[in-house]
């Protein structure tokens, strides 16, 4: 063979392997990520690198279901193509809230039933990672799967995770008589439609769909609280994390609802029929809507509307819980109707009963989740709670110290619980020791009756394994807001370490310290090993083993009875029973139906 030949024959492979390293230069240019594209049941999704941690890769805007306004959710329709969910991402359409819209980038559309995934390093490679999936708060009312970059809590516990949009609001929680079946819940329903495409898809982005923990904060603490309550949700989560549930507020009946909201808002539409909400504008039925986030809803004059007070001092409702009537055992119960005088004025302001969810006799079939912790109907899976010191602040934080009195205190008792004596009662237990006047008592009190001391009643009566988390951690930028504790959600800010009431510069090593401790703990808990804090029922009732967090010099502790004694839990304990008032359990006060609490009108002094 010619040499030139030979030279020829040997240099053919080297040419090759020229040829094939610039095509593959050439396909690394136009596709830096060449891995990111995951197919799922209804087609190709692109993911990106995260801008917070480069070892996490992002899904977002991946639909999970679709539906018909006040309708149940069905399964998406598939597409061709590869779907870039990050160029056309958007939240459920929403109320405006009293503080900054952290999201106004994204825009709102009535069709928004998509979610994000999360996938650190390991999920990429396709290995089965725990699976969290995480429902955003927001009173039902704001709020969607990307108010927080859940990048560095994946790449910081091994999770692949999971945030969905739901129905919020009036689009979410509609009760109307004529509506299929009366259907309401449509919000719960998405949620556990996006758990269903957890189950069907997540191992494509490295999860597994048999180990799942479900996730939620305020109003997601709530909704994970009710799908521990919902057997159709059970197949799907074998553990769960509830931060800052409201259960102290009672949701209204289906039979309330169905008046109050259905025939309500048509009212306040100015139409005359389901037909007529129907055919609203989107924007119109939002702007009619009341919000959970609105601070001014109550006014301090005892003398409450004739159908709320019904609705407080009736007798029992179709739909209740558990089979013990409507009202909270022990309690006065609430009514099946509204009075057939009630109204609503022109400006729609005493419209008050703002959407969320309803005691359907399906999806909610008790009054509160303890109950049904207390009937032993609810999904026995490990459980971790947790509350914060200040739960009720942020929604004081704009009242001068002197727009809460002691006669003030107490009309405000009376317009929530109704009940003279007891109010008085709880005014003047919660008032002792307190040194910064009627309005922080009232802050604290709030606290304690919506979530604090709920929580530690829940954790006696979860029947499986339950751990308690109480969160005290009030940085440098919220001590310079007059904060005396930590704010509701802002253990959020830690858990997710993306800033939300303060700048992200303003962590500082201490700060960093107690996220990577929520971090390990998040670990410990989905993996199902040994915890850092003992389980609630495995320790003797004076104990009551607490996690405590806070800025202390030892700022992981457990603690014995850490938040019962910080809030009087057990002092608390009493309600109005036949004999007069009688030693009880606190869920046995009579709690107004699910309103805000009644607050003075906002002041700017200071």
């Amino acid at each position: 063979m010619p040499v030139s030949e030979r030279v020829r024959v040997a240099t053919l492979p080297l040419l090759l392997l020229v040829a094939s390293l610039q095509v593959a230069i050439g396909q690394l240019i136009a596709d830096p990520e060449p891995q990111a594209v995951v197919s799922t049941k209804y087609g190709d999704v692109l993911g990106h690198r995260s801008n917070a941690s480069d070892r996490v890769r992002v899904y977002e805007g991946i639909p999970y279901a679709s539906h018909a306004r006040w309708q149940l959710p069905e399964p998406p329709q598939p597409w061709d193509g590869v779907l870039n969910g990050s160029e056309s991402k958007t939240r459920c359409i929403q109320v405006k809230a009293d503080f900054p819209d952290m999201m106004a980038h994204v825009p709102q559309s009535e069709e928004c039933l998509e979610l994000a995934v999360w996938t650190p390093a390991a999920g990429q490679q396709r290995e089965e990672l725990p699976t969290v999936v995480y429902i955003h708060g927001g009173g039902f009312a704001i709020g969607s799967a990307y108010d927080q970059d859940k990048s560095l809590f994946a790449n910081a516990t091994d999770t692949v995770v999971v945030a969905m949009n739901y129905r919020l609001g009036v689009f979410g929680f509609m009760a109307h008589p004529d509506l299929a079946d009366q259907q309401t819940n449509f919000g719960l329903h998405d949620q556990l439609m996006a758990l269903k495409w957890v189950k069907d898809n997540i191992a494509a982005f490295g999860g597994d769909p048999d180990d799942v923990t479900l996730v939620g904060y305020s109003a997601g603490a709530d909704s994970v609280l009710y799908h521990l309550t919902w057997n159709e949700s059970w197949p799907f989560f074998r553990r769960a994390a509830a931060f800052s549930p409201s259960t102290g507020f009672r949701p209204i009946t289906l039979a309330e609802g169905l008046v109050i909201r259905g025939k309500g808002f048509e009212e306040a539409m100015g139409v005359e029929s389901l037909e007529g909400l129907m055919n609203a504008s989107a924007t119109s039925l939002n702007e009619a809507s009341p919000s959970s986030m609105d601070t001014g809803v109550c006014q301090c004059d005892p003398s409450l509307p004739e159908w709320r007070t019904a609705l407080r001092q009736g007798g029992s409702a179709a739909g209740g819980g558990g089979g013990g009537g409507g009202g909270l055992r022990g309690s006065t119960g609430v009514v099946a109707s509204a009075p057939s005088d009630y109204s609503f004025d022109d400006k729609r302001t005493t419209y008050r009963d703002f959407p969320a969810p309803v005691i359907d006799g399906d999806v909610l079939r008790f009054t509160t989740p303890l109950q049904a912790m207390e009937a032993g109907d609810v999904a026995r899976v490990p459980l971790l709670l947790s509350s914060v010191s200040e739960e009720t602040q942020w929604w004081t934080r704009n009242m001068s110290s002197s727009s809460m009195t002691e006669d003030m205190f107490n009309k405000t008792m009376l317009q929530s619980y109704g009940n003279e004596t007891g109010a008085r009662l709880l005014a003047t237990q919660y008032s002792r020791g307190q040194t910064d006047g009627w309005l922080r008592a009232y802050a604290r009190l709030l606290g304690a009756l919506s979530t604090n001391c709920w929580t530690d009643l829940m954790m006696r009566s979860h029947p499986a394994a339950a751990y308690l988390l109480f969160f005290d951690t009030v940085t440098p930028t919220m001590e310079a807001m007059n904060a005396s504790g930590a704010y509701h959600g802002m253990d959020m800010d830690y858990l997710f370490a993306t800033g939300h009431f303060f700048d992200m510069g303003k962590f500082d090593d201490q700060d960093w310290q107690i996220s990577n401790h929520l971090w390990e703990l998040s670990r410990q808990f989905v993996r199902d090993e040994p915890m850092v804090v003992p389980q609630y029922a495995d320790t003797n009732e004076d104990f009551r083993a607490t996690l405590v967090i806070d800025r202390s010099d030892d700022p992981v502790r457990v603690e014995k009875a850490g938040m019962v004694e910080y809030f009087g839990c057990d002092e608390l304990a009493v309600h109005e029973g036949e004999g007069g008032l009688v030693e009880g359990s606190i869920h046995q006060l009579p709690f107004a139906p699910r309103i805000p609490f009644a607050m003075p009108p906002p002041t700017a002094e200071r």
